[in-house]
């Protein structure tokens, strides 16, 4: 365990390196902060954030609808015709 954990730690620490540090190099804390600030005033982001809410439905959140039809508890599954 004390081998593949330091190895795995400095992996990590590469793909974290190459995935995130460019956006910070490429933009200062400043401008983003600049930015937020300039969002907060925008007229145009509370519509944004309404309509967010709406876009990403979770399946595992939806409700379940079952049918209202309470004879089918004793129909039989295979008609007898």
């Amino acid at each position: 365990m004390t081998l593949p954990l330091p190895v795995l730690t400095l992996l990590f620490n590469e793909y974290c390196s190459k995935r995130f540090l460019p956006i910070f190099v490429g933009y200062s804390a400043e401008t983003l902060i600049k930015k937020d600030r300039e969002n907060q005033n925008d007229p145009t982001m509370t519509e944004f954030y309404n309509n967010l809410v709406d876009v990403y439905k979770d399946p595992a959140l939806v409700p379940i609808q079952y049918s209202s039809n309470t004879n089918s508890l004793s129909s039989p599954l295979i008609s007898s015709a």
